[in-house]
């Protein structure tokens, strides 16, 4: 054989070994990863991720965690804020001034609530939105108890910074938290009496799980957690030694003597990291854990200190996120079916605090998870009365129309919500011109969709229609994809 063509045979064999280009994204590929990782994908977004592989676009989502948010804090932050001593003197005084005080507190949370809403459809960084929500029903607390929104508003700004970054430092900064303090009871704990709620669910909830600690673990972890005050001033959390439950403590058969040390015990447990991985593989990937690899992440994830980022690429490009079995297993929560019409369908934004109310309306009232436990997720989303609400829901977005007027709200707080939002009465019935409007912007926005139904299912549905469309005009037909059934999963 002559020796160029014994070199191109080798050249074509090596060739051969090689693995194959990998590919860039489908329009499915790019909805599933920007479904689970964000709030859904949005026109532009096809155009982004296009060019990109799997693992080019999740590194993208990563790389965009500390990108700056682009929604201005809710402006009450910059205003003089009331301290301890007026919290506590409120319910001293006259009952029309402690109403105000009250419905001025409860227009500051749902300022709050508008702002994480509105960075969810236009921020960034979707991811760190994303890790925000599921750490804000893992570590819950609620407005409804805690009744300070600056704590409020603090711990969601921690669930975005260290809620991307390390696991470790998150629980550490959760056990020094102002909200979840005064939500589990934490400053009323006494020597004599060791309030035990922070230490049940800071081992059942949110680290070991069920079925790892004793009740006596739980007693024992309590009086660690014994001398933990709010300042008189900002409502931060201070240690006070001489209120503390003196001497050693014993936790997991392990001695301990402050909070520190109780959470720096649970961070030596393995069962801590496959807790938090199988959370995780939960929230990104199906309800059913393939329990071999939730394993194999949480030991790397245990081996690298609890760093986040890293764990959230594995699950991200594992064979199970991908799997065809994988799409469309997900429930759409109320925040994923509001914010990811709005983002999907480029629908405007007046007020994002209407956007709340809606999502207060399905059953997801941010700030405000049910119990301790959070929001149960999944088919619990799902009965028949909320699915006509979510249809209802999704009707008005896609109408331009604003949530119901106050006299209609299911409760008093929501008809104090949406008065601050200036719904006192019924908005006027568009006519169907007005109608067509929102979505026949989308079009005029966006040509790339206009003609190709294929690619604007692929974009916008986790499964085939149950009712593919039949309306004529490409607005009308939008909306039956928004109205079907499988919109309702992703």
């Amino acid at each position: 054989m002559r020796p160029h063509l014994r070199r191109l045979l080798l050249s074509l064999g090596l060739l051969a070994l090689c693995p194959p280009p990998a590919a860039a994204l489908t329009p499915e590929e790019t909805r599933h990863l920007l479904d689970r990782a964000g709030f859904g994908a949005a026109p532009d977004d096809f155009a982004v991720y296009r060019p990109l592989t799997r693992t080019a676009a999740v590194d993208r989502l990563l790389g965009d965690l500390d990108a700056p948010t682009l929604t201005p804090d809710p402006a009450f932050l910059a205003e003089p804020r009331p301290d301890a001593v007026t919290y506590r003197a409120i319910s001293d005084k006259p009952p029309e001034e402690r109403r105000a005080f009250t419905l001025a507190r409860r227009g500051e949370a749902l300022a709050i609530r508008g702002w994480w809403l509105q960075e969810m459809i236009g921020g960034r960084a979707p991811l760190r939105e994303r890790l925000a929500l599921i750490w804000h029903g893992h570590f819950t607390s609620a407005f409804d108890k805690v009744r300070v929104p600056d704590l409020m508003w603090r711990q969601v700004a921690l669930f975005r910074t260290e809620g991307t970054r390390n696991f470790a430092d998150l629980l550490r900064s959760i056990g020094k938290d102002g909200a979840m303090f005064r939500y589990l009871d934490v400053p009323a704990s006494r020597k004599g009496k060791p309030n035990e709620n922070f230490a049940r669910e800071l081992l059942e909830l949110y680290t070991l799980g069920a079925g790892n600690y004793t009740e006596q673990d739980i007693k024992e972890a309590a009086k660690a957690m014994v001398g933990w005050r709010l300042n008189a001033g900002d409502l931060t959390p201070v240690f006070m030694p001489a209120a503390a439950v003196p001497g050693p403590k014993q936790v997991l058969g392990a001695t301990v003597e402050t909070t520190g040390d109780v959470i720096d015990l649970l961070l030596k447990q393995r069962a801590t990291a496959r807790f938090i991985t199988e959370k995780l593989w939960l929230a990104f990937i199906s309800p059913d854990p393939d329990k071999a690899e939730v394993d194999r992440l949480a030991a790397r994830f245990f081996d690298s200190g609890y760093q986040l980022r890293p764990l959230v690429r594995d699950l991200l490009l594992s064979p199970a996120f991908w799997s065809p079995d994988a799409q469309g297993r997900l429930v759409k929560s109320p925040v994923d079916l509001v914010v990811g019409a709005v983002r999907q369908f480029d629908m405007p934004v007046k007020d994002p605090r209407r956007l709340a109310i809606e999502t207060r309306l399905l059953g997801q009232d941010l700030l405000d998870p049910p119990n301790v436990r959070g929001w149960p997720g999944g088919m619990e989303w799902i009965t028949t009365d909320t699915l006509l609400k979510r249809r209802a829901v999704l009707t008005r977005l896609a109408y331009g129309e604003p949530p119901e007027p106050a006299r209609r709200q299911p409760d008093g707080i929501a008809a104090e919500y949406a008065r601050l939002v200036g719904l006192d009465q019924a908005a006027p019935t568009p006519g169907m011109q007005g109608r067509a409007v929102v979505l026949s912007d989308f079009f005029a926005k966006h040509p790339l969709f206009l003609g190709d139904e294929g690619l604007l299912q692929k974009s916008v549905l986790a499964e085939p229609p149950v009712q593919p469309p039949t309306r004529s005009t490409p607005p009308d037909r939008l909306l039956e994809l928004l109205l079907d059934p499988a919109y309702e999963v992703k």
